[in-house]
């Protein structure tokens, strides 16, 4: 039985090229939205769509994602450390995964990543502009790295399984 070339699993080179543009649309778009963000919304302003609860305020912070570590100079420490780790675990992942969804969240993390560090090479500051309720100020980028993240400990944990001997 011959299995349809849509339904075939994508060639490991088509699907590296895939995950790449789509990181590359994702730090576009991150800092696309930044940009704009800074040119419409001022420094603390903020416009709500739900009056609290869903809009746009824009901070900017010294830290990592949503804000951790602001301030703090260690933030240059965790993100060599965290480029080195992402490199490795790129690396791995795009060694093993077979198919695009395994190597979907590596790009998501990259992406994410990858617009934070261009946002923090100019003053060292990365901008945030959506606001939801209490949570943290955040942009593209850090909701790229959450969920690529996220994606990644589920894919682990999927392909462990569970340990039956604990």
């Amino acid at each position: 039985m011959t299995v349809p070339s849509q339904l075939a699993p994508l060639r490991r080179g088509r699907r590296l090229a895939i995950a790449t543009a789509v990181a590359v649309v994702i730090v576009g778009l991150d800092l696309v939205t930044k940009r704009i963000g800074e040119a419409s919304v001022g420094l603390g302003e903020s416009r709500w769509l739900i009056d609290g609860w869903i809009g746009l305020e824009r901070t900017t912070n010294s830290g990592v994602a949503f804000g951790v570590l602001d301030g703090q100079r260690a933030v240059w420490v965790l993100l060599v450390v965290a480029v080195v780790g992402l490199g490795w675990l790129a690396r791995d992942v795009g060694r093993k995964a077979t198919t695009l969804a395994g190597l979907l969240p590596v790009a998501a993390v990259a992406a994410g990543a990858t617009g934070n560090l261009i946002d923090r090479l100019g003053d060292g500051r990365v901008t945030d502009l959506f606001a939801v309720g209490p949570w943290p100020r955040f942009n593209i980028a850090d909701s790229s790295l959450t969920i690529g993240l996220a994606l990644l400990l589920v894919q682990a944990a999927a392909v462990k399984g569970p340990d039956l001997d604990d």
